[in-house]
């Protein structure tokens, strides 16, 4: 008898432990979703906000668009190291909460900023607290069983690639609506702060600190211990040329447009869809891609992508109209 309670007790711990990771799960990807929405909202408008700020002619417009999308991501490069130490003591869910409440905020103060100086600095301070996705994928991976993690960590990009094509789509058709380029600004923080309030209430995290050891890696010892590894330097190389890659287009890409049309009435709108079209290919894609991957190798189809977006890039240098 006794051990058929024990068991029967197993069974149900069992069985709440599943539930509650799927409820942080699924609770994540509704996050993620939020928030990659919201954050792509500014992607198409904020070059055509420059010249609220005071930027105006065709060179400084297209600096200034490249500067304001390059310093948070630079910022965050060395801020996230740090953030991702504090995780370790202080647990992900504190490091998502930390993230999404910033971020929330000095969106806010940047659709106020009179100027570019000010816009810069809000941009800035916001790399400084950046790091939602990566604090999202640690929380979901030490939440989620070992053999669920590929399932898990596949709807959690699943609901960030949503993001991306659902967000520009928003962003350009509320400019246009509104006639203004500073409430997208003011909607993205309210959302993002609501997401905030709901992954308070809806994310449970079951955080053990580790025991204190002088075996801790400095950041640097990391870097360290990355370049004496042939194949993670390269793959951090390859990662590197192709996210400069992409990112060197991103700033542009609504200056081009523009070009293109001319003083289009939809324009923010027209900018958002040339943006979201891409999110679109990627959610086609991504389900494809990954099958194939487990078929002929992780390394081909790499090389597959980075082939393919070599021989899509260059010819958009040469299109003359947004067709």
């Amino acid at each position: 008898m006794a051990e058929e309670r024990s068991g029967v007790i197993d069974e149900r711990d069992q069985g709440e432990a599943t539930a509650q990771w799927q409820r942080t799960l699924w609770a994540m990807v509704e996050i993620q979703l939020i928030n990659t929405t919201a954050f792509s909202v500014l992607s198409p408008i904020m070059p055509l906000f420059l010249p609220v700020l005071g930027v105006e002619t065709p060179s400084a417009l297209a600096l200034w668009s490249g500067i304001l999308k390059g310093v948070t991501s630079f910022i965050a490069a060395f801020a996230s190291p740090l953030w991702g130490r504090v995780a370790d003591r202080r647990g992900r869910k504190l490091m998502l909460l930390r993230s999404t409440l910033a971020i929330g905020a000095f969106t806010a103060l940047m659709g106020v900023a009179a100027n570019i100086w000010q816009f810069f600095a809000f941009r800035a301070l916001m790399g400084a607290f950046a790091g939602f996705s990566s604090a999202a994928i640690a929380l979901v991976a030490s939440q989620v069983p070992e053999g669920r993690l590929g399932f898990a960590l596949g709807w959690l990009s699943t609901g960030q690639l949503v993001g991306s094509l659902v967000g520009p789509l928003i962003g350009g058709a509320l400019a246009d609506l509104t006639g203004g380029y500073r409430i997208p600004f003011y909607c993205t923080s309210a959302t993002i702060l609501m997401s905030t309030g709901l992954a308070w209430i809806t994310v449970r995290e079951r955080f053990v600190a580790p025991s204190q050891t002088r075996g801790g890696r400095s950041i640097l010892g990391s870097l360290i211990a990355v370049a004496r590894s042939p194949g993670l330097l390269a793959l951090f190389f390859v990662l590197l040329m192709a996210q400069f890659g992409v990112r060197t287009v991103q700033p542009v890409v609504t200056l081009f447009v523009q070009e293109l049309v001319g003083a289009w009435p939809d324009l923010a709108t027209l900018s958002g869809i040339a943006f979201s079209v891409t999110g679109l290919s990627n959610v086609i894609a991504a389900p494809f891609l990954g099958n194939r991957s487990d078929v002929i190798g992780y390394r081909r189809v790499l090389l597959i992508c980075l082939l393919g977006a070599t021989l899509t890039t260059l010819p958009q240098a040469f299109t003359d109209n947004v067709g």
